[in-house]
């Protein structure tokens, strides 16, 4: 025992002889010079580090069980957890199939062209159902008849090829179906604002004057000589018309010629007579001899004895329809194209 401890290190026992207390006895251990260090001081300091540790690794283990382990749910929470998740699995077993759009919405997204070409199929598929379209659809306007000849004719004019005589046999081959369509449109257009088509007799003579004068007139002058001929067919035509519609309107009221007057209807003869190359002289003449015999004495020439009724119109119907159908330029026969009509 002593030569493990110092001599001045009393184990236990005083000088005095005298037995020390517990903590007189571990103050002379801590107090002592520090040349021993007691065998109790390091298992403490080994105790805490292992305490140390095994707190750290009680954490870590707390961590990962916090993570791993779900929390919980109060009764409440998971009825309504439970109802939801129930609810999207019910949707998802409702699959949601496409569908064709209505026919209302097809029509809608269609434009002009599409539209046309849909109506014609379908007339010539169920040509039955063409006279209940026909008692569907709106009366059309002069306006808009005029609108649609004039993109015909803006359409033909662009069809002309470049650096080529406009009036050359070429220019005109190469838009000769374009002529014969817009003819044929023509056609079609006229007699529908005729009577007894068109109960009012104004609208005739208006969509007569505005296709004549502004419309008609930008038709390219070809030289060819078919069309030469053709056109010759279709002014005589019109006078014809202008003839009949004027005579009619004349005779439906005395009054009417006052609206010729005041709506200076010889001044717009004059006009289409003039950017026609004065192909509508006898209409302008009729129609100013009318005015002149009115302002005289107050009469018609229609109402007088010297009014041949011969030489008026009848009726349209006996005219030869001038579409591409009864033209020259499909290789019809003109024999009676001039009718016994002439002015």
């Amino acid at each position: 025992m002593s030569s493990i401890l110092p001599s001045s290190f009393t184990f236990g026992v005083d000088q005095s002889g005298q037995q020390p207390s517990q903590q007189q006895a571990l103050h002379q251990i801590i107090n002592h010079n520090g040349s021993y260090i007691s065998k109790p001081t390091l298992r403490s300091k080994r105790s805490k580090r292992r305490l140390s540790e095994e707190m750290n690794s009680d954490e870590e283990n707390t961590g990962r069980s916090s993570r791993s382990s779900p929390k919980r749910l109060s009764p409440p929470v998971r009825t309504a957890l439970a109802s939801s998740l129930n609810r999207h699995k019910k949707l998802r077993g409702q699959e949601i199939r496409g569908q064709p759009l209505p026919l209302k919405r097809v029509i809608q997204t269609l434009d002009k062209s599409q539209l046309e070409n849909l109506v014609g199929s379908l007339l010539e598929t169920r040509p039955d159902i063409t006279p209940d379209v026909l008692n569907s659809v709106p009366k059309v306007s002069v306006d808009a008849v005029l609108n649609m000849l004039n993109e015909r004719i803006e359409s033909l004019v662009a069809g002309l090829p470049y650096k080529v005589e406009p009036k050359s046999d070429y220019a005109y081959l190469r838009v000769k179906h374009l002529v014969a369509e817009f003819f044929e449109a023509v056609s079609d257009y006229v007699l529908n604002f005729l009577p007894p088509v068109e109960t009012e007799i104004m609208n005739s003579l208006v969509f007569l004057y505005e296709f004549l004068t502004k419309i008609y007139n930008r038709m390219p002058g070809f030289s060819n000589i078919e069309y030469r001929y053709y056109q010759k067919i279709i002014i005589e035509k019109f006078n014809m018309i202008f003839f009949d519609v004027f005579t009619l309107f004349l005779a439906e009221k005395k009054t009417n010629i006052l609206i010729l007057i005041n709506d200076n209807w010889l001044e717009k003869l004059k006009e289409i007579n003039e950017v026609n190359e004065n192909m509508f002289d006898g209409v302008y003449d009729f129609v100013r001899e009318e005015i002149d015999n009115y302002s005289r004495g107050g009469s018609l020439r229609s109402e007088g004895s010297d009014f041949e009724p011969e030489i008026r119109l009848q009726g349209l119907s006996s005219l030869l329809n001038f579409s591409s159908d009864n033209s020259p330029l499909q290789g019809a026969s003109s024999g009676e194209v001039y009718g016994k009509y002439r002015i």
